[in-house]
């Protein structure tokens, strides 16, 4: 993008390089940096035979320089996001409200939601969580054609390709996520819920949706006719994925859609409708529990990044 330049428009090619670019920038500090972190001034070399009369020219290095660059990036991300907001893109379901609306209508849920019984409360909150996923997945339409398409990368994808002939750009190597367990911990058997009780007949669909092709790629499914019998002493979903390989570059969303069987198709209850992301974090031995709860139940899924 020329800087240098005064245009009064900047085209869709231009923002896809920078974001390109930016992109770049993000798997150098996720795959090179962050692994040397915490960076010190061992790290960096020093040239003693710059003259004196030069040094002023030299731009500023070492780690005041990288904390100066770092504060600097972060003051002009926070003012590109704040110019660029006028021109954000509105989906269909999106609803602008002001600021006073927005106040009243928040005043108005909590007063109603404070008179509510424990079960009120809980049918609002999956209520919520299923409007909340259902924007989530429009929001997703500018990235793949529908939803519910799965992965078509294969985990064999140049198995065929002559090692060291392959071409640079059709493959990279990077960290990648593994999943090893799914479990659904906790139930609220307090709360009485309709088919809320051991053993659970769970069926539905958990995913995971990387930067390769924003895709779901399916570690979890089961149609209602072969749903999972989950019980208090057994309480992990039989995985069967992923299909490929999880690429854990930011950002890497898991998706969670489970319901209950009940007698009949109609009876058939929502257990758990969550979305989060993944963010590489940072543990001692690289082993971590994401944790997803509604008012019926707590899930753990066990990851780790390697």
């Amino acid at each position: 993008m020329d800087l240098g330049k005064s245009n009064s428009i900047v085209s869709e090619q231009e923002i896809k390089d920078l974001c390109a670019q930016m992109e770049e920038m993000v798997a150098f500090m996720n795959y090179r940096i962050i692994p040397s972190a915490p960076l010190n001034c061992s790290s960096t070399t020093t040239t003693k035979e710059t003259p004196k009369d030069e040094e002023d020219k030299v731009p500023q290095s070492g780690i005041d320089g990288i904390l100066q660059r770092l504060a600097d990036m972060r003051r002009d991300m926070s003012k590109l996001k704040s110019e660029l907001a006028p021109f954000r893109h509105k989906y269909p379901y999106e609803k602008v409200l002001t600021s006073s609306e927005e106040r009243e209508k928040r005043l108005k849920f909590r007063q109603e939601y404070e008179k509510m019984d424990n079960k009120e409360k809980a049918r609002r909150e999956m209520e919520f969580d299923v409007s909340d996923f259902e924007g989530y997945c429009q929001g997703l339409t500018s990235l793949v054609e529908h939803f519910e398409f799965t992965t078509l990368v294969s985990p064999m994808h140049f198995t065929h390709c002559t090692p060291r002939q392959m071409a640079h750009h059709l493959a990279t190597y990077g960290t990648t996520l593994q999943i090893f367990s799914f479990k659904i911990a906790n139930i609220d058997l307090d709360l009485r819920w309709p088919l809320l009780e051991w053993p659970l007949k769970v069926y539905g669909v958990v995913a995971a949706r990387d930067n390769v092709d924003r895709r779901r790629n399916i570690l979890f499914l089961r149609e209602r006719g072969n749903f999972q019998e989950i019980t208090q002493d057994k309480p992990f979903l039989s995985l069967t994925g992923p299909t490929r390989a999880i690429l854990a570059k930011d950002p890497v969303n898991l998706e969670v859609q489970l319901k209950l069987k009940g007698p009949t198709e109609p009876e058939d209850r929502v257990l758990i409708t969550k979305r989060c992301q993944y963010s590489g974090y940072h543990t001692d031995n690289g082993l971590y529990a994401l944790t997803l709860k509604n008012c019926l139940c707590t899930i753990e899924l066990s990851l780790q990044q390697l």
